[in-house]
């Protein structure tokens, strides 16, 4: 199974390299319910909402942690049980960029968190934040927009700028 999603990745890259896609691929305007969906599954992570992340999640869904790990939907889920629930960072989507391929949706998007001070702790600078970049895709199931996918990756500081704050 995991060959076959590959495999229909690969296809779905394959056709929209090509010259005769390019235009159509690129030229519509970004979905605002595609870019609702990335906003609502970062909302719903920071406030571990395993209902409304089981909602936005196709069947098959997949995703890459920040660190690499490879979580099926149940492990995802799983993770954000009300019983494990910390503080939540305050969460910023933005520079998001839709592709729409038929039924199929290549997104990403910057994803901001602003991180909760530790109790007590003095308020003396701004608190500290933290960016991903989300890699999604999303599948249409009716008229209804769902993820199959998504891979974070930690946004770097460039050597020589000051640490995010």
């Amino acid at each position: 199974m995991a060959i076959s999603w590959w495999l229909a990745a690969s296809a779905v890259l394959m056709a929209m390299a090509s010259p005769a896609n390019a235009q159509s691929a690129d030229a519509a305007p970004a979905d605002p319910a595609l870019v609702r969906l990335i906003e609502d599954q970062a909302k719903a992570v920071v406030a571990f909402d395993q209902p409304t992340l089981a909602a936005l999640t196709a069947p098959d869904y997949q995703e890459i942690s920040p660190v690499g790990d490879v979580d099926a939907r149940a492990a995802m889920l799983g993770f954000y049980a009300p019983e494990n629930k910390v503080p939540a960072p305050t969460v910023a989507v933005s520079e998001t960029s839709v592709r729409r391929i038929g039924d199929l949706a290549l997104m990403t998007a910057r994803i901001t968190y602003t991180m909760v001070p530790p109790t007590g702790a003095a308020a003396t600078s701004p608190p500290p934040t933290r960016a991903l970049r989300g890699g999604y895709v999303a599948r249409r199931y009716g008229t209804m927009w769902k993820l199959v996918s998504a891979q974070f990756t930690p946004i770097r500081t460039p050597p020589g700028s000051p640490p995010p704050h």
